[in-house]
């Protein structure tokens, strides 16, 4: 039981302080909680973690160099992600606030109106993201080398487990956070920031499309 445990904390510790780095989804989660609220930010960061997750149970559980065949895959799951990151981004820097009064409508709509329009969103930034199944890797590489976890499939589940609850907290957290600030910062600012949100997305989407067309998908961005 220990052990499980022990699985289970390491795991949330590694989601938790993985998620932290400014990339397209903390961003997209940062503009959308000052534009639309608590419900649409936390969606997109959870649609990035389920993402996440999925290249971490890949490489957790063996399934790297299957993967690794389909050539095809990578590229067009990466110019489409590319595409929306930059869409995302121009639409942030074209409008980037909207009126209090619809953020106080949009936070009363039913979950299921937020899930079908911020979800996908997040799920298609993380799963373009090619460098994630290469840092699922090196984490695991560093975590069998030094016997942090047990290697039983009941303890990679656990820890897996743990790496998707870390980082569901950190995109709460986050969103809790500015969601709130928004009521405390003047619209100016929200507009500078958002802004500022909307032309680094369409550089990370640049980027993304054109790893996708002659580079290499190696680099991480979270």
């Amino acid at each position: 039981m220990s052990n499980m445990i022990e699985a289970l904390f390491i795991g949330f510790v590694t989601g938790f302080f993985l998620s932290i780095p400014i990339g397209p989804i903390n961003l997209a989660v940062i503009n959308e909680a000052f534009r639309k609220g608590f419900a649409r930010a936390v969606l997109i960061g959870l649609g990035g973690v389920v993402a996440d997750t999925f290249y971490c149970a890949t490489a957790f559980l063996g399934f790297s160099p299957l993967l690794s065949k389909i050539k095809f895959l990578w590229p067009s799951l990466q110019f489409i992600g590319g595409i929306v990151v930059f869409v995302i981004g121009i639409r942030y820097s074209i409008n980037p606030i909207i009126d209090p009064s619809s953020i106080e409508e949009s936070s009363e709509m039913k979950i299921g109106q937020h899930f079908t329009k911020a979800f996908p969103i997040g799920f298609v930034m993380g799963i373009s993201n090619l460098g994630l199944f290469i840092l699922w890797g090196g984490v695991n590489a560093i975590f069998v080398s030094h016997g942090w976890i047990e290697p039983s499939i009941e303890a990679i589940l656990i820890c897996i487990l743990g790496i998707f609850i870390g980082s569901s907290s950190w995109f709460v957290l986050i969103s809790f956070l500015v969601a709130r600030m928004h009521r405390q910062i003047s619209s100016e600012i929200i507009s500078k920031i958002t802004r500022t949100g909307g032309f680094l997305l369409v550089v990370f989407g640049l980027i993304l499309c054109y790893r996708s067309l002659f580079g290499s998908p190696s680099t991480h961005f979270f």
